[in-house]
């Protein structure tokens, strides 16, 4: 028994109504009561199930198709026209907004639809259509979609004039991809379709995309002989179309060329003892072979037989899948998702609706990537080290179910981790059931003098099939060395300059780092940063003058050390008081005195120290126009106190503005106003 959607029974007549999107949400079509479409969706891999919002109305017949974005493109009749309707709809998260209806009038029933993205930017859907009754024809509706603008692009008979059909005659749509069954392959979307002539046989057409339209190839004469169903299937390189033959068990297979040129015949004369299969539907995996699947219409089995590319040949006998399961035609198209030979089913019973995923073939995953921690990182023993990755498959919306993580030492042979710790042998105690893609490790996972841990992971999928090792991600285990801080040597320590040379001891040192921040009830404030040395590339030097441009403030002076294998230190502070005396604000005059011709002359006046103010040592001079803001450009820097400046770098008819900065011994600062 599978896994209950919902409740409900499925509307016979439906073509495609499961659907995986590439992300691999699984989606499920369901007519439900009172005209209502119902879209059901799973994401971990039909294990559960939830309904989206965002209900159609219509009844009956439908089908629908999930696009390379995941929109879900959706053609049903409706009761209030007579023909069927269009929607496309986007999903976020667990909601679907639909575009505007688009509405195709006549008595047609949709069959089967696929939609790709159009060379020319927005969407089509081709769709195979039957119009209805006892006689009816075949034919493929092209639509083109734009935003939320839905056009016809174009209609083609398969069928023209009146052939004998029925209710029960189901066509099959598919378009030239590139094996993963949503991708158009080299920007030609090629369109494939299956359709009834009179009386039952069953034709195959090509729809040559011609840059801007379609034109309808010859027709490939699939079976002569009357049949009810059939599949359409393309896998990138050749189209595959299958039906239930004539005599009893019998199915029948023909490839033919993409270019809808040649025709091969894979029939098969295995047979079943019992009642003949029906409903057959089809999957590929990447080395092309096929594998087909057909049901007993007498118990409900699934069957499933196998054609090997490499040999040309069938198996001797058809397998059974699953027993009593799929009842009548149940069984939806499947698809194969380039990889993965996968069957989604879905079928009822009297009052349910359920899903199988039939695996005919599972693709191992490839080699997972490591994220986490990037090759060559330095990590500390003293900590926890968290080791990451990122889970690798071709068959969409596979998943990991269990990992081994390997680590070798320097040229040591490699251990295995078995949940608590790593062993010498590989086991099954070394396989770790999870679908956790990170793992953890206790500090004191290395030592300080251990050479390099070298860490690789292998996973297995939900078929149990296992990946190769990962590529090795080599981490450097570390201790920390920590710096102290020996001058100012205790927090609470007075500087009474502009400037102080912080000193500090450290075992091993590749590089520093120092900055003066605020600091807040004894707590250093990373909002406030006075001075920033940036990363100093140095061994040898314990020692680095910092500037303090604030006076009167509590600062705190942050220190980084890096040790000799690049692992930074724990960050060490000293709290100071900055309190030194500036010097008296100094004046300046313009053109005093002597004129300089084609200069601009500056008198500085530098008030003198005394009573505990201290002299001026020198001074820094800034020109900036008129009109402006900010500091200007410094023109002269340590000028002779006492002396005259001129400036010669100006420009006649413009407008300045001078400011002096008064610098004592000790780097304390002093400025002036902005003079014109």
């Amino acid at each position: 028994m599978g896994v209950l959607i919902t409740t409900g029974t499925l509307t016979t007549a439906s073509n495609r109504i499961v659907d995986r999107a590439p992300s691999g949400r699984l989606w499920v079509m369901h007519f439900a009561a009172a005209s209502v479409i119902q879209f059901w969706y799973s994401d971990n891999d039909g294990t559960t199930w939830a309904k989206a919002t965002g209900d159609l109305t219509g009844f009956g017949q439908g089908s629908f198709f999930v696009d390379l974005d995941g929109g879900l493109n959706a053609a049903y009749e409706v009761a209030t026209i007579a023909g069927f309707a269009y929607r496309r709809g986007t999903v976020s998260g667990t909601t679907i907004t639909w575009s505007v209806e688009f509405a195709v009038l006549g008595s047609l029933t949709v069959h089967d639809l696929v939609t790709f993205r159009h060379p020319a930017g927005g969407w089509s859907s081709l769709m195979n259509v039957r119009s209805a009754g006892g006689n009816g024809s075949h034919m493929v509706y092209w639509l083109r979609i734009v935003d939320t603008t839905i056009t016809l692009g174009g209609t083609y008979d398969l069928t023209p004039g009146l052939v004998q059909g029925g209710a029960g005659f189901i066509g099959a749509i598919d378009f030239y991809h590139t094996g993963d069954g949503k991708t158009v392959q080299g920007g030609t979307p090629h369109g494939f379709v299956g359709y009834v002539t009179s009386f039952g046989v069953r034709n195959l057409k090509k729809l040559n995309w011609n840059g801007t339209g379609y034109a309808l190839g010859s027709a490939q004469v699939i079976s002569a002989t009357p049949n009810t169903f059939h599949s359409v299937i393309f896998d990138g390189v050749r189209t595959m179309l299958a039906v239930n033959g004539a005599a009893n068990g019998q199915m029948k297979l023909v490839e033919i060329d993409a270019g809808n040129a040649a025709q091969i015949d894979r029939g098969t004369s295995v047979t079943l003892s019992t009642t003949g299969l029906t409903t057959p539907t089809m999957s590929y995996d990447r080395n092309g072979n096929i594998y087909l699947l057909a049901i007993n219409a007498a118990n409900s089995d699934l069957y499933r037989i196998k054609w090997t590319r490499a040999t040309a040949t069938w198996d001797s006998t058809w397998t059974l899948v699953l027993a009593g399961t799929f009842t009548g035609s149940n069984l939806r198209k499947g698809y194969a998702f380039g990889a993965s030979a996968r069957i989604e089913g879905v079928y009822s019973d009297s009052t349910n609706i359920f899903y199988q995923e039939v695996l005919i073939l599972n693709t191992p995953p490839t080699a997972p990537t490591v994220l986490d921690p990037p090759d060559s990182a330095v990590r500390d023993v003293a900590t926890s080290l968290g080791i990451s990755w990122k889970f690798n498959d071709p068959d969409l919306g596979d998943s990991q179910t269990a990992y081994t993580v390997r680590r070798r030492i320097g040229v040591l042979a490699g251990n295995y981790w078995n949940g608590t710790a790593f062993v010498a042998a590989e086991s099954g105690a070394t396989k770790i059931v999870s679908s956790a893609a990170s793992l953890g490790l206790a500090a004191g996972w290395g030592a300080d003098s251990d050479s390099g841990h070298y860490y690789s992971v292998k996973t297995w999928d939900t078929g149990d099939s296992l990946s190769p090792w990962s590529a090795e991600t080599r981490v450097v285990p570390s201790g920390k060395d920590n710096p102290t801080i020996t001058d100012p040597a205790t927090d609470g320590f007075d500087i009474t300059t502009a400037t102080y040379p912080v000193v500090w001891t450290v075992n091993t040192q590749t590089k520093y780092r120092i900055r003066v921040l605020g600091d807040t009830v004894g707590a250093p404030d990373p909002a406030i940063v006075d001075y920033d040395s940036g990363v100093v590339n140095q061994t040898a030097t314990r020692t680095h003058t910092v500037s303090l441009p604030v006076n009167s403030v509590t600062r705190q002076i942050e220190l980084s050390t890096w040790n000799d294998e690049g692992l930074a230190s724990t960050v060490v502070y000293r709290i100071v008081d900055i309190i030194f005396v500036p010097p008296n604000t100094p004046t300046l005059t313009l053109n005093a005195g002597v004129a300089v011709p084609g200069a601009i002359r500056v008198t500085i006046n530098n008030p003198g120290g005394g009573a505990g103010v201290p002299s001026v040592a020198s001074n820094d001079i800034y020109r900036r126009i008129v009109g402006t803001s900010g500091d200007g450009i410094r023109v002269a820097a340590g000028h002779t106190v006492g002396v005259a400046f001129s400036d010669y770098a100006v420009a006649s008819g413009v407008s300045y503005s001078y400011r002096a900065k008064a610098i004592t011994a000790t780097g304390a600062l002093a400025y002036s106003a902005w003079v014109t």
